[in-house]
């Protein structure tokens, strides 16, 4: 069985799109139980979809790019990424309300620790995504 499920790279309907496609993949996670990887591994919580869910409104709305892909860790994490040349932001989300972020583009490196997930991801993290996707912030 793979790591995780892969979403989507780009969405063309916009914010709105971008934010609710990503958001109906984080909520189809629900459907998985424990061990959905094999012994030991752990189904999202309902806390941690809950979290990604505002996450995702929060910070995709923002920038009408999805990750380049969404998914779940075998410790019950949700995972994010985007991915691009010369950006990588990876984003991990574990239900507290926080999530943690590892973003290095433009010879920079950006590591935060329990982060509120409400707050999204920080304006130059957002605008350096949508620079390397050729695009703007939607607003």
């Amino acid at each position: 069985m793979s790591d995780a499920i892969t979403h989507a790279r780009v969405h063309r309907g916009g914010a709105d799109s971008a934010a609710d496609d990503a958001i109906a993949t984080i909520a189809s996670f629900e459907r998985h139980k424990d061990g959905w990887k094999g012994p030991g591994s752990v189904a999202p919580r309902s806390a941690t979809i809950t979290d990604g869910i505002i996450f995702a409104r929060t910070s995709i709305t923002r920038t009408a790019l999805a990750p380049t892909f969404i998914g779940m860790a075998a410790d019950g994490e949700l995972v994010m990424t985007w991915q691009y040349p010369g950006l990588l932001v990876d984003v991990s989300i574990s239900g507290d309300g926080t999530y943690s972020l590892f973003a290095d583009f433009d010879g920079r490196e950006i590591m935060n620790e329990a982060t509120p997930v409400a707050s999204g991801l920080p304006v130059d993290v957002l605008d350096a995504i949508a620079a390397k996707h050729g695009g703007a912030l939607a607003g």
